[in-house]
């Protein structure tokens, strides 16, 4: 199993039902491989599971100290909810315009 397919596997057991309740902000995103891969993971399933409901959709936030915005932009084609900041974020400092901007509440993860 991939790094990432065991995080995803991780959260959702341990969040169950309240995946949804949370976006995902990827400090530290790197190329966003990861990130990318447990958002069409979890909404491809609640997609079968739901149907293609926005509200019942999983979003996350890539950000890192050194954007990888032609990386980045590749993977959330087609992917509306799957997002990223284009400014640098250090992880030790999370902007509040960062925190508050994001609906409901986040979650913080790192692979």
């Amino acid at each position: 199993m991939s790094p990432a397919a065991g995080v995803a596997s991780i959260l959702s057991r341990t969040l169950s039902s309240a995946v949804r309740d949370y976006t995902y902000v990827d400090f530290c995103a790197g190329a966003g491989g990861p990130s990318a891969f447990i958002e069409k993971t979890w909404n491809d399933k609640l997609d079968q599971s739901h149907g293609a409901h926005a509200e019942k959709a999983v979003k996350f936030i890539l950000t890192d100290l050194h954007p990888h915005i032609p990386a980045w932009s590749k993977a959330v084609i087609g992917r509306s909810h799957l997002s990223f900041v284009e400014e640098p974020v250090d992880a030790t400092d999370t902007p509040s315009s960062l925190a508050s901007g994001v609906a409901g509440r986040y979650f913080d993860y790192t692979i």
